[in-house]
């Protein structure tokens, strides 16, 4: 959520951070932390929390680990656990269109995902 990257004035507009999403979708993420299923809800007391179709977990697991490489002040345990991150990313590989994305991305914003390059440096990285 952009409420945690306040203290980097371009991460706002990072567009490896920015996802196309109805209004509705939106308000129900807010900035809750994300979860995998509600088992996990006795390790985040305290926490509100959402639960992401499984088409987009991989991607949200790139995505954070993406911030917290280019910004790393930024505290990610806050809206995902390192734990959910790895298994994602290695659960839901990336596809074609989060390829082509982050293509299009370096050649707009000049940077690539490098977790999208490449997947496995999530785990030595994390």
């Amino acid at each position: 959520p952009q409420s945690f990257s306040k203290m980097y004035k371009y991460a706002k507009r990072d567009m490896h951070n920015i996802f196309l999403t109805t209004a509705e979708s939106n308000l129900y993420r807010s900035n809750y932390r994300f979860i995998e299923n509600t088992n996990e809800l006795k390790y985040i007391e305290g926490f509100n929390y959402y639960i992401p179709c499984e088409l987009a977990r991989g991607q949200i697991a790139r995505t954070v680990a993406y911030m917290k490489l280019i910004y790393p002040k930024i505290t990610i345990e806050n809206c995902i656990s390192i734990e959910l991150i790895i298994k994602w990313n290695k659960e839901f590989q990336p596809n074609n269109l989060e390829i082509k994305r982050n293509n299009l991305i370096y050649k707009l914003q000049g940077n690539f995902n490098p977790f999208i390059l490449e997947p496995n440096t999530i785990e030595e990285i994390f």
